[in-house]
């Protein structure tokens, strides 16, 4: 039989005496507790290597570049191609000749107009109302426009009318 090391005779004093099977018991015990905590950094260890060769395989995914083979990338934008009209397409205008030119008979009444003969005034919301032919107002939509309101739709007809 081995002899009895220092720490088997101090747990024996401190179980006090020959108390086996209380002994078996908590060294059992303490066993499955470090063989637990054994296996948990073991499955943590595991699973940091783990994480990290995932993080650098999808790193690496990233950076690159993809295969050739495969469809080519689409552009964010669409090149244009441009040529010259062709002289065909070009349209060029040329003047009469005397022969189409059409002389005025009798027939024809000739109108001519010169810039600034005819000099309209403009009227005022007053003048306005009183052109209407019934009651009307004038309603501001703005600083610069306005709309006139019959109260008897009969009345904007036969404005319309004549």
């Amino acid at each position: 039989m081995n002899p009895r090391t220092d720490n088997e005779r101090l747990l024996d004093d401190v179980l006090g005496g020959d108390n086996a099977p209380l002994r078996d018991a908590l060294l059992g015990q303490t066993l499955r507790l470090v063989r637990r905590r054994r296996r948990l950094r073991q499955t943590a260890r595991a699973a940091i290597g783990l994480a990290l060769s995932l993080g650098l395989m999808l790193l690496f995914w990233r950076v690159l570049p993809p295969r050739a083979g495969g469809p080519p990338p689409r552009k964010g934008y669409a090149l244009v191609h441009t040529r010259p009209l062709p002289a065909a397409g070009v349209i060029v205008t040329h003047p009469l000749p005397p022969s189409y030119f059409v002389a005025p008979d009798a027939h024809v009444v000739i109108v001519s107009t010169e810039p600034g003969r005819h000099r309209f005034r403009e009227i005022d919301d007053r003048e306005l109302l009183a052109l209407a032919p019934g009651p009307a107002a004038l309603v501001r939509q703005g600083p610069h426009s306005a709309e006139l309101v019959f109260i008897n739709p009969t009345d904007e007809e036969s404005l319309w009318s004549n």
